[in-house]
């Protein structure tokens, strides 16, 4: 980029002119450094892994895992903590398992506004 000064060789500039055109350059590098700071951070927090991003999106409660809302709340689907699907609880009298992996939890269907309620408190 072209100093300021350099832009303007044949219009006459005072001193004090000078000078400010001076610390606007500065400022416009220092600008310039804090962009590439910045835009290297990014870089770093684009590149970490899925499961650190997962975490916050997803909360393990009684062996299942809930997906978190954006208000706050969570979901009252009750996922496997192995492969992230929904598990079923047959009829709500049983407890609620994964047809994928073969896992179990230790509540029911009939349960879940109860456990919806811990998971609320914590």
């Amino acid at each position: 980029m072209k100093s300021v000064l350099e832009l303007i060789p044949d219009i006459p500039a005072n001193a004090d002119l000078r000078i400010v055109a001076q610390a606007l350059e500065k400022r416009i590098t220092e600008l310039q450094q804090k962009c590439a700071t910045l835009e290297s951070e990014l870089g770093g927090i684009k590149q970490q892994p899925a499961i650190q991003r997962k975490t916050a999106e997803f909360v393990e409660h009684r062996g299942a895992f809930f997906k978190r809302r954006p208000d706050g709340g969570f979901d009252d689907d009750v996922l496997c903590r192995g492969c992230r699907q929904p598990m079923v609880s047959f009829c709500n009298l049983h407890p609620y398992s994964c047809d994928n992996c073969g896992i179990t939890v230790n509540f029911k269907g009939g349960d879940l506004s109860r456990i919806m309620a811990e998971l609320n408190r914590i």
